[in-house]
């Protein structure tokens, strides 16, 4: 549980330290951009979802509909990065976990919250 929020911490850190070098057009930006944004997605988005199957509660619909967040997120946050650094792949990844994310996850968890 610590070392979730420690990660999640340092990766949100090292993005904005990122952020602000590359806005001022400094040397070693784009290492750390990419450094921030990678522990974010490999670190913190895969302890998170293990935190939530591992809970309690695990059964539950929307602790998934939670973890398929997530992932979309995840994917989401790799096709900014991948838009920044001038990769392909950027359109599959955009619009494939922005579309998840508004016409499946965001309708399925407002009616499981409706009816909850």
């Amino acid at each position: 549980m610590k070392i979730t929020k420690y990660i999640g911490l340092g990766s949100s850190g090292l993005t904005l330290v990122g952020c602000l070098l590359k806005t001022l057009l400094l040397p070693g930006a784009s290492a750390i951009l990419l450094l921030g944004i990678a522990l974010f997605c490999i670190g913190f988005i895969p302890l998170r979802v293990v935190e939530i199957i591992k809970g309690e509660e695990s059964y539950r619909f929307s602790n998934w509909i939670q973890v398929v967040g997530l992932i979309m997120i995840g994917m989401c946050v790799a096709g900014m990065t991948f838009k920044l650094m001038h990769w392909p792949w950027v359109t599959f990844l955009m619009r494939s976990s922005t579309t998840m994310l508004v016409f499946v996850i965001l309708p399925i968890h407002l009616v499981a919250t409706f009816f909850k």
